[in-house]
């Protein structure tokens, strides 16, 4: 909740004299850390996709190299 809106529902806690480790029932605050929640989730699925296409991307010259290193070895061993 710090990332998206901590201040907003903050604000409406202490208005609706919420205390520290009671149980949240309102909708417009458990609407809003379900929005948040899907947000991080958000966040957590484009880091994970952009770290498989880099590792794809290592993959491929991965291979280039050890395919040159082959091609080496090979023509070293006439």
């Amino acid at each position: 909740m710090r990332l998206f809106g901590s201040d907003r529902i903050a604000g409406i806690m202490d208005r609706m004299g919420a205390e520290e480790g009671e149980v949240i029932t309102h909708r417009w605050i458990t609407s809003s850390i379900g929005t948040a929640q899907q947000r991080v989730e958000m966040q957590n699925f484009e880091a994970r996709k952009r770290l498989l296409d880099y590792d794809d991307v290592m993959n491929q010259q991965r291979e280039v190299i050890y395919d040159l290193r082959a091609f080496a070895l090979e023509v070293g061993k006439t």
